[in-house]
């Protein structure tokens, strides 16, 4: 499997018999998933997404269109679903994640095995951002991230953060926010989808709406912790997917 410019951190074995999917949180790159490569045997590739406009893409413009870009990334890499594949989408990760299947689709005709949505309470959900991302005031910014928990105080206050992630974050979450949903045909793959317990974002009918985005089975299920909780429950996740892909390949 080749990898190219859209898959870093990941790992490419001749002999695999599946392709997992990573998309990473708004603000975040596919690095966040680096520590997982060693958690797959050879039989499964792991593929963590990076988006444009950070990392070794920080040359190209964060996306402003998330139904544009991910049908660019399904473009580019038709190579990753010439074989079985799983698909991984945390935060608004979840939301590109969604896209690109539904391009896959589209494009080559074929489908996950399942879809995992972490974090991320379906297309449909709309983040109360108010706008703050069009604005050029980083505090009101800073203010929702600290109020929703998706940055510490300690953190909003560093001067990499400010000068590096913010403006990534900010460009992501506008992405988000100019994102409509549009009534489309349901997957046909089952859906796992999982939440911090303290999450304050969503509430428990922003959940249990995903039942109605697939043909396949759907389970929603609560973790400990709060919007990150894919750090706090890293290795349950792992083993429930690696479960979950091993049952695929049988």
């Amino acid at each position: 499997m080749d990898m190219n410019f859209w898959v870093r951190h990941g790992t490419s074995c001749r002999d695999a018999k599946m392709n997992l999917l990573c998309f990473p949180y708004a603000g975040g790159s596919s690095g966040i998933f680096a520590g997982w490569a060693g958690e797959f045997r050879e039989e499964i590739n792991l593929c963590p997404v990076l988006y444009p406009g950070r990392d070794i893409r920080m040359d190209e413009a964060v996306p402003g269109d998330i139904e544009r870009a991910a049908r660019e990334f399904v473009e580019d890499n038709r190579q990753l679903f010439e074989m079985p594949f799983a698909v991984l989408g945390y935060c608004a990760g979840g939301l590109y994640a969604y896209e690109s299947i539904l391009c896959i689709r589209e494009l080559y005709g074929k489908t996950p095995e399942f879809f995992v949505p972490i974090s991320f309470a379906t297309p449909s959900f709309r983040m109360k951002l108010n706008e703050i991302c069009a604005t050029t005031d980083d505090r009101e910014l800073i203010r929702y991230l600290v109020e929703n928990a998706l940055v510490d105080e300690e953190t909003s206050k560093n001067k990499d953060f400010l000068e590096y992630y913010l403006p990534i974050i900010r460009g992501d979450l506008h992405a988000v926010e100019n994102y409509r949903y549009g009534k489309k045909e349901k997957l046909e793959c089952e859906i796992y989808a999982f939440f911090g317990k303290d999450d304050s974002m969503f509430a428990s009918d922003d959940k249990s709406s995903w039942n109605s985005y697939t043909e396949d089975a759907c389970v929603i299920e609560d973790l400990r912790g709060g919007h990150y909780c894919l750090e706090e429950n890293r290795k349950y996740l792992i083993e429930f997917i690696k479960k979950k892909m091993r049952e695929s390949m049988r």
